[in-house]
This record gives structure tokens, C-alpha cells and sequence, in this order.
């Protein structure tokens, strides 16, 4: 999951911006609110919305994906955005070559316990 996708996630720019993703600083659609001298939040909740979107409740494809608990159908907010496609984590898209990296790390779990 994405950390753009989480809902109290932002990043705070020195002039106060506040921004969703990390990856695209010069994007309007990334700056979501400000941040205030007296340290309140001014959120554009129409900005704000398109980072939270929950595939995973609405996209029949991410329902029953095998995945979904690990990125709950967040991988990349940013990516839907781009091509309205919902975004699957590279685990997904090149599992051949995740999984002996997965069996590797359990294996190291295992002898250092």
C-alpha cells in the first residue's frame, strides 16, 4: 500500500503546502491543502478525495485478487490517476521474480529466531 493512500498521510512543504505524494512534487493535483502559521490544517477535500480512493471496495479485479490484504487495492494512487487503471504493486506484476526474494526472507527469519 502506498503511503499516498493513507488518509492522515501528508507531506509538509517549507512554504506550508501540503502534499500527498512524494514522486510528484510539481503536480497541482498532489498539493491537497495548507498548512497554517498557528499549525491548523486547511484541507481541499476535492484534491484530497482522488489520493483515498478504495479500489478495493470497488473494483471487482482487486476483490478477488490474492493480493489485497497487502496493498488493498493502494498501490499507487498517482498511477490510477495517470491512466484510470487501477494500480497493482510490482509483487503482482512480476510475482516470478518476488517470490524467491519472499522465500529468501523467510528463510533468514527462520535461522536468526
Amino acid at each position: 500500500m502506498c503511503y499516498a493512500a493513507l488518509p492522515f498521510s501528508f507531506v509538509v512543504r517549507a512554504d506550508g503546502r501540503l502534499n500527498k505524494c512524494t514522486v510528484a512534487l510539481d503536480d497541482e493535483r498532489n498539493q491537497v491543502g495548507r498548512l497554517a502559521p498557528d499549525g491548523s490544517l486547511h484541507l481541499d477535500q476535492d484534491r484530497l478525495r482522488p489520493w483515498l480512493v478504495d479500489n478495493a471496495l470497488t473494483d471487482t479485479g482487486c476483490q478477488s485478487c490474492a493480493l489485497r490484504p497487502a496493498c488493498q487495492g493502494a498501490a499507487c494512487p498517482l498511477d490510477r490517476m495517470n491512466t484510470g487503471e487501477r494500480p497493482c504493486p510490482d509483487a503482482k506484476r512480476d510475482f516470478k521474480a518476488y517470490l524467491p526474494l519472499l522465500l529468501a526472507g523467510r528463510q533468514e527469519v527462520s535461522v536468526t529466531q
